[in-house]
């Protein structure tokens, strides 16, 4: 430690500058011993020394100059992938110490955060390593102070410790903790609406009922319903718990209002928009990867095009002229009919990306992106990947069916024998639910995820994987007819499954099958939905 101080911020010469790369072994042979109980926790006694240790280590390497940090992020780059990933490590493991400890202020991490944000940026490039490996999981106490910091440092309000995750550094939370982020926000930003609730709370009154934004929806006019009433609803009233543009921007306008709407209240929005609408959303720039994704012919097509090696490419007879939505498009007006050469390939197509995803859309998308940030904080959004934010608006395609199967609980009947009455231990003893497990491990992947909408209202699995959905299996209760005649029935919002006893495995296979297929459990009158 008293070493430390002695660290000049210019070397002698750059050989010097190894000694910060030796010092990450240094502190990683300190985290060991700690760690391997040979040491006191963290928070006391040599714990607490070899926690300063990391900090004073990470304020030395942050007092270097631009240049000499360059020459060790070089050096960082060349190391063996082992080294990399032990590297990273100590420096996330220093951070989850400094943040542990309350004695110490959240600026005072500030140093490390910097360490693993160089890391970051400079494995983003080469992506080595995982990004994943830079990420801490949060608690939610932890996660709840950071947004109330942030909530109050965007209101240009004094905060005694800066919100330095939401604000700079990001990357190091889990997609988990981003997901805990928008929805503490999001339930702050509830609350906030709603001043006359919190104030019962704080008087220890019992506070009347939450008010709540309904939309009344009929099932065959939901779009038509949904945009109607969106526009005429206040702000206010968006964000409770769930000059006029032309005909065509107002409906993309309430479009992009519903895809906040949605966001705002962790409903997942199963629409299959690409990738790169959500990098418009973060203001990252659309590459031809997203061509590839959007339009896979015209992708291809420029793929080939820089993928031309020959100098004769002018004989191709290509030039920055295009059709888009039947129309010619010149792509460099002050020079028409440009013919695209080898020199001016990648200009060529950056255009045509840059027109295509850009220049095309740009009032359209204006008015989505007005709608879906009237509810979202473009701010908080920022910490997320494009790929994590699509995945939290629109799920993910990862189904693991044996999770559903485990969480799913069992509302069993009372039965009588021998004048007691007794309920049975588990779904094992009951034949019906026997049956239909049987029945729908038999389905098709399609027919699952067509059981998945029935259930739950979404074909998508849930942000955080199927172990979040808890399904409750029951039987149905018959009161005329025999059970073999009646249908599967569901209660979506409360992700509840009524099964009728059916006599066989294959008069309940149909049934469902044609309740997944006619949707007969649906009611065909006008239903009142709340958001």
């Amino acid at each position: 430690m008293k070493m430390l101080p002695s660290l000049h911020e210019k070397p002698a010469g750059v050989e010097g500058l190894r000694v910060f790369l030796i010092l990450n072994e240094l502190l990683y042979a300190i985290q060991r011993l700690r760690h391997g109980s040979l040491w006191e926790g963290p928070q006391t006694g040599r714990g607490f020394h070899g926690v300063e240790i990391s900090m004073k280590v990470a304020a030395a390497v942050q007092s270097l100059s631009t240049e000499h940090l360059q020459i060790t992020a070089n050096w960082w780059t060349l190391s063996m992938m082992e080294d990399k990933s032990r590297h990273v490590n100590v420096w996330r493991t220093a951070l989850s110490e400094v943040l542990g400890i309350e004695a110490f202020p959240h600026s005072s991490s500030k140093d490390i955060l910097q360490i693993l944000q160089n890391m970051y940026n400079v494995n983003k490039g080469k992506m080595k390593i995982p990004e994943t490996a830079f990420c801490l999981e949060f608690s939610p106490i932890f996660i709840e102070q950071e947004v109330i910091r942030w909530r109050l440092h965007s209101k240009s309000m004094a905060v005694d410790n800066p919100p330095l995750l939401l604000c700079s550094f990001a990357f190091v939370m889990d997609f988990k903790s981003k997901q805990l982020v928008f929805q503490c926000n999001s339930d702050l930003t509830v609350q906030e609406v709603q001043p006359e609730w919190m104030l019962y709370q704080f008087q220890g009154l019992a506070p009347p009922p939450p008010s709540y934004f309904e939309l009344n929806l009929r099932r065959s006019f939901l779009v038509e319903d949904s945009f109607r009433q969106l526009a005429e609803a206040p702000p206010t009233d968006i964000k409770k718990d769930l000059v006029e543009p032309e005909r065509i921007k107002a409906d993309v306008y309430l479009f992009g209002l519903l895809c906040g709407l949605a966001l705002h209240n962790d409903c997942i929005f199963p629409v299959p928009f690409p990738l790169v609408l959500f990098k418009k959303l973060l203001g990252v720039k659309p590459t031809l990867l997203d061509m590839m994704e959007f339009c896979p012919e015209v992708g291809k097509s420029l793929q080939y095009i820089m993928n031309y090696e020959d100098d004769d490419l002018e004989d191709q007879y290509i030039f920055f002229e295009i059709t888009w939505d039947d129309t010619v498009i010149d792509l460099d007006p002050e020079n028409p009919g440009k013919p695209v050469t080898s020199q001016n390939k990648k200009q060529f197509v950056d255009a045509y990306v840059n027109y295509v995803f850009n220049q095309s859309v740009e009032s359209v998308f204006q008015e989505f992106e007005r709608g879906f940030f009237q509810l979202c904080d473009r701010d908080l959004l920022r910490m997320f990947e494009p790929q994590e934010l699509q995945r939290l608006m629109v799920g993910q395609d990862d189904y693991d069916w044996e999770k559903l199967k485990q969480n799913t609980q069992y509302d069993l009947p009372l039965l009588e024998n021998g004048g007691q009455l007794f309920r049975f231990d588990s779904h094992l003893q009951n034949p019906t639910m026997q049956m239909f497990w049987k029945v729908f491990d038999a389905l098709t992947e399609d027919q699952k995820k067509d059981f998945l909408w029935f259930v739950t209202g979404s074909r998508k699995a849930p942000i955080l994987g199927m172990g979040q959905i808890q399904m409750t299996a029951r039987l149905k209760i018959i009161t005329s007819g025999s059970p073999d005649e009646q249908f599967p029935e569901s209660l979506t919002c409360h992700n509840i499954l009524d099964l009728p006893s059916y006599s066989s495995e294959d008069i309940m296979r149909d049934r469902l099958i044609q309740a997944l297929e006619a949707e007969r459990t649906f009611s065909s009158e006008e239903e009142r939905w709340s958001v």
